[in-house]
């Protein structure tokens, strides 16, 4: 069997009601040459069910016991034979010419070894305005090590080598996206198509829910990892950085939850905006705010930005 051009992951856990249209989006693609793997992650709704009654040569579907995301999502990365690997979310719905054109980028650009994509945030009542971020590498690299997200999770694409370098996810559950998107900084550039060829579906069952602390945990061990690169030292374990972390002082505890307060009022503020709650959204971003000024002033002016 020749292998696809492209191998496109999602991983699913108790989104039975989002998933037709979040597959579909991805097998309606102007690209075709796909293969779309699927890993059920123990869900306990009906999505293996629905799962199992896909009829598309293209999509294989992985049933496993509840593992999570980040180092368990490793052994299904290498199962992907295609050149270039796609990241999606089962709860979001992408451009039917995503895949198309981060492609095109891909191929025109060989020193990029990882892309993304501008975005919109969305639920059953309404969608945000297309969220401007940056293009060049540089921009995307360093607004990173600043703790932004300058380069969507759901939105990736990235090229099959970079598995030979790295280890793909380097931190178990949510905050694992900086490991493998900063570990790949070190072996080629970021790239971005500056459309909005994802949306992003913001509901009260979505990780940006949970576990906002081991999130930012997550971010600072990524960026160890890529100073301790910078610097020619050895990178240091999930272990070894946890060990760290239950030693650390009262203020550096107080400022990563601080962080998480923050990250979660803030969502909750962007889905009031989202239901038409004008007052209630600005509230929990003013409570947002208090507890993470830089990071909430950044937000405002990229979607005061948007287009």
């Amino acid at each position: 069997m020749s292998s696809p051009r492209v191998s496109v992951l999602m991983t699913c856990y108790n989104t039975r009601a989002y998933l037709p249209e979040a597959v579909d989006s991805i097998l309606s693609q102007t690209f075709s040459d796909f293969e779309f793997i699927i890993v059920n992650d123990g869900s306990t709704d009906e999505t293996g069910e629905w799962l199992d009654q896909i009829d598309d040569p293209r999509v294989t579907v992985i049933h496993q016991k509840n593992q999570g995301l980040g180092a368990p999502i490793n052994k299904h990365l290498k199962r992907c034979r295609g050149e270039l690997i796609a990241r999606v979310d089962s709860d979001d719905i992408n451009d039917l010419t995503r895949l198309e054109k981060q492609v095109q980028l891909m191929d025109s650009s060989p020193d990029v070894i990882m892309v993304g994509c501008f975005m919109r945030f969305f639920n059953d009542c309404s969608e945000t305005k297309v969220g401007l971020l940056p293009v060049r590498h540089e921009d995307i690299l360093g607004g990173m090590l600043k703790g932004l997200h300058t380069l969507p999770h759901a939105t990736l694409m990235f090229r099959r080598s970079l598995l030979d370098q790295i280890d793909g996810y380097v931190w178990h559950g949510v905050g694992e996206d900086w490991g493998l998107q900063l570990d790949a900084a070190k072996y080629g550039k970021f790239g971005m198509v500056p459309e909005a060829l994802y949306k992003m579906r913001l509901h009260s069952t979505s990780n940006a829910w949970t576990g906002a602390t081991r999130v930012y945990l997550g971010f600072d061990f990524a960026i160890e990892r890529y100073r301790q690169w910078e610097r020619g030292e050895r990178e240091s374990t999930e272990e070894e950085f946890l060990q760290r972390w239950s030693q650390a002082g009262f203020f550096r505890r107080l400022s990563i939850k601080g962080k998480a307060i923050s990250s979660t009022f803030h969502r909750q503020s962007m889905v009031d905006r989202l239901n038409g709650k004008r007052i209630a959204a600005t509230c929990k971003l003013a409570i947002a705010a208090a507890f993470y000024p830089s990071k909430v002033v950044g937000a405002i002016w990229k979607r005061f930005r948007s287009n």
